[in-house]
């Protein structure tokens, strides 16, 4: 998936956490704009990703030695995060939430996509159902569903 679809995506997982937790506007925002924003970490490993283009030196680095859609795809990614995460100071517990919910939402948008994702990473095999690849009129058409919902969710 492109950029647009995972930031949509993450930021539609946000919401959802948001609103399932009642927290008021200003948090809703905040905790959307977090996964939103997480949703395009684990592109993290190619320079031709947003993440990448932010992080150059890393992006280059990762992709060399893991290439794309390697270690920074998987759950155990998500768990090494998350743990750093807990670990800094000050750091809302619903914003860590926010966090693991974006990137989690990136690796459903891609285990859409043919080419898969290695979930049990280290231990091989990739997880895909094919239904979406990058850059399709499909992904189109799915950014801007996710961000119909993204707006009407939000009720500015």
């Amino acid at each position: 998936m492109l950029g647009r679809t995972h930031f949509m995506g993450g930021a539609l997982a946000g919401l959802a956490l948001a609103k399932s937790m009642g927290l008021p506007l200003g948090e809703v925002w905040a905790v959307t704009g977090i996964a939103g924003f997480s949703a395009l970490l684990p592109d993290v490993d190619t320079p031709k990703s947003t993440a990448g283009n932010v992080l150059f030196p890393l992006a280059f680095v990762l992709n060399r030695t893991l290439g794309h859609r390697g270690a920074t795809h998987s759950l155990l990614a998500v768990l090494m995060l998350a743990l750093a995460g807990a670990f800094i100071p000050g750091v809302k517990t619903i914003y860590l939430f926010a966090f693991v919910a974006g990137y989690l939402s990136h690796l459903l948008l891609d285990f859409l996509n043919p080419e898969g994702v290695p979930l049990l990473y280290p231990f091989g095999g990739r997880f895909s159902l094919g239904l979406f690849t990058t850059g399709t009129i499909f992904d189109n058409l799915l950014t801007v569903v996710l961000f119909a919902i993204l707006f009407a969710g939000l009720k500015f």
